[in-house]
């Protein structure tokens, strides 16, 4: 798949035309200074983890979501209500939307802390000797971050493990961004597609909130802390119906 796309570019690539990340690539391994860092199987591989990386993440969160929806109809009526507010029935969804969608925002919120899809982040390296809350860590220590300890951190967010979208809304009706929400991992090492993946899920969940009347078509609909840990943390199968609005 990703074959015929790299030799694509490299046929058509432009040094003063940069149109996408394999150009990118291909510059640093025509131009850069560490050309040997920048191989063949290099840029296949990271490509392939890119995609890889940018469609389940956001079709397992979407799942997650959905399945809240189902399971706190109330939101669903005020998610919806946002939704017929701002865009109508014609309009087109975009980023501009948001600051007027803070009840969509808080849920998408939410469901990102209470579901988290990867629970324990990627392991890293210490780069140096150093020292973390009196615990010392040589060089070269492999280091993994639990984003679901985190997540469900009383000092974080009281009463953790009850789903609530309302703790990111504020007195005054507008959606509060939550750094402690850490799904994407942390620190500068973490996920590089996080803000691309965030407009993804808003313009998507919103186009079709848009569009269809969702219902249950499950007998029987897993909770929220209902899941499956495959490739990524994701909710038990279940039906959903898509009615034409």
């Amino acid at each position: 798949m990703f074959r015929p796309m790299i030799d694509k570019h490299k046929k058509n690539f432009q040094p003063d035309c940069i149109r996408d990340y394999i150009d990118a690539f291909l510059y640093e391994q025509k131009y850069g200074k560490e050309k040997e860092y920048f191989t063949d199987p290099q840029l296949r591989v990271t490509v392939r983890d890119l995609f890889v990386g940018g469609t389940e993440t956001t079709s397992t969160t979407l799942a997650w979501l959905f399945l809240g929806l189902l399971n706190y109809p109330d939101y669903h009526e005020k998610i919806v209500a946002e939704v017929d507010e701002v865009l109508g029935g014609s309009g087109n969804p975009s980023m501009a939307h948001r600051p007027d969608m803070p009840v969509t925002c808080a849920f998408i919120q939410e469901v990102m802390r209470y579901c988290a899809i990867i629970p324990i982040a990627l392991t890293h390296k210490t780069t140096q000797d150093t020292t973390l809350y009196g615990f010392t860590l040589p060089k070269g220590t492999a280091v993994t971050s639990s984003i679901h300890v985190v997540h469900f951190d009383p000092q974080n967010f009281p009463n953790p493990h009850v789903f609530n979208p309302g703790r990111h809304i504020d007195e005054n009706g507008k959606f509060v961004y939550s750094a402690k929400v850490v799904a994407f991992s942390l620190g500068r090492r973490a996920c590089l597609g996080e803000a691309l993946a965030k407009m993804e899920v808003f313009l998507i969940f919103v186009g079709i909130l848009q569009k269809f009347i969702i219902s249950s078509g499950s007998t029987d609909l897993p909770t929220m802390r209902d899941g499956n840990m495959g490739l990524f943390y994701g909710p038990k199968p279940y039906k959903v119906i898509l009615e034409l609005r």
